[in-house]
């Protein structure tokens, strides 16, 4: 039995962040983001632990593997990659004022 599936982890249109497939009592778990030397971000390894959860609770698969794709395992996390914020309140402005000033100064440069 073979079960693929595809999942953006940073919120981008590529749908391919995060490969997964399950085959012959072997799941793979692969990073996908070779462009970036697979450097996790939050959503992404979010999804790796939700995996992990899926694949302990599942009597088909044995060994799990962890990989990445290109010529890299994994860089660590992205730094560069955005950050969620808190969550806003009901009822609160779209963005705060550290939000409006900070892109402010960005663009001042």
């Amino acid at each position: 039995m073979t079960d693929r599936s595809e999942v953006g982890g940073d919120g981008s249109d590529e749908l391919d962040d995060v490969l997964f497939e399950v085959s012959d009592g072997v799941a793979r778990i692969t990073l996908n983001r070779p462009h970036r030397r697979n450097a996790t971000t939050r959503p992404q390894r979010l999804r790796i632990i939700e995996l992990l959860d899926e694949v302990s609770a599942r009597l088909d698969v044995r060994v799990v593997v962890l990989t990445g794709s290109g010529g890299s395992f994994c860089a660590g996390a992205d730094l560069g990659a955005p950050l969620p914020g808190p969550p806003r309140p009901e009822g609160a402005p779209a963005r705060t004022v550290g939000e409006i000033a900070g892109g402010m100064r960005m663009n001042a440069h």
